[in-house]
């Protein structure tokens, strides 16, 4: 079979599992699946449910009080010296990380939903931070885009998903105005992929300087155009070094927009200036 042919039956086969019936399917399978290998809390092993209520409860108790952590002005060098703050509901780790890496799961979308008030104080706790900055400008709330590997394997967008849990605060309004880049497609995409592949470490080892490297060109602004006269929240579930939101900030002021900060549900804390992750 020539590329061509190649191609057009990966298309066939993605719209197949993405429609109606393959939606049908996947769910049936899972189904299958819990009978036949029965679930069990990611927390404390109790079986029943991938994450089971005492250790949710202890996960959204975790989420109760936003705070700033970072400021996305000093991730990025060339960025404007008024401050983006980053508010964060809590500290990533014990039940609130398993309730992140479970959310992110076929069966995730439950968590989500619960997930998505902690998200909405971080996000009014920010526009509230912000508000002298946002004034005369439309102020919006971006989410960090999925990659379409992730979309696919998942089928679903998670930081999406808890935004529409969340809903954006008073004066703000959502608009998904960032995309994902392929790798390929990317500035500089083959001496990148030479450093990842031939420097020791994974990225979840890479200081934040190397991370920013790694992500840098991975969004683009969706539809092009300009931003000139928006004001944005940034939203994303984790911020880890920090690097992602960094560069979506870049990418955001690139094209005339004023980023007044960013959203999360949970931060990990750097064990030093020069964080690993983003």
């Amino acid at each position: 079979m020539n590329s061509g042919g190649a191609r057009r039956l990966a298309a066939a086969a993605d719209r197949g599992w993405y429609s109606g019936a393959g939606s049908w399917l996947r769910s049936a399978l899972r189904e299958t699946a819990r009978l036949l290998f029965p679930a069990q809390c990611a927390v404390c092993s109790r079986p029943g449910e991938p994450l089971c209520a005492p250790c949710l409860g202890l996960a959204l108790a975790a989420v109760l009080r936003p705070h700033e952590v970072d400021d996305l002005a000093e991730l990025d060098v060339l960025a404007p010296t008024a401050r983006a703050p980053v508010v964060s509901a809590g500290s990533y780790g014990g039940q609130l990380a398993a309730a992140l890496l479970e959310a992110k799961r076929p069966h995730g979308r439950a968590i989500l939903r619960r997930l998505g008030p902690a998200l909405a104080r971080s996000l009014r706790h920010a526009a509230d931070e912000v508000g002298q900055e946002a004034r005369g400008l439309r102020a919006w709330v971006v989410p960090v885009p999925a990659s379409g590997p992730s979309l696919r394997r998942r089928g679903f967008w998670p930081v999406g998903e808890l935004l529409r849990a969340a809903g954006p605060p008073p004066g703000f309004e959502r608009r998904d105005a960032l995309a994902w880049v392929p790798p390929l497609r990317r500035p500089g995409a083959l001496g990148r992929w030479r450093t990842l592949l031939g420097g020791p470490g994974s990225q979840k080892t890479r200081g934040r300087r190397a991370r920013s490297q790694a992500v840098r060109g991975s969004v683009r602004v969706a539809g092009g155009g300009t931003l000139r006269g928006v004001g944005v929240l940034l939203v994303d579930d984790v911020m880890t070094s920090g690097a992602t939101l960094a560069e979506c900030a870049r990418v955001l002021r690139a094209a005339g927009g004023t980023v007044l900060g960013a959203a999360v549900v949970a931060h990990v804390h750097a064990p030093s200036s020069d964080c690993a992750n983003g």
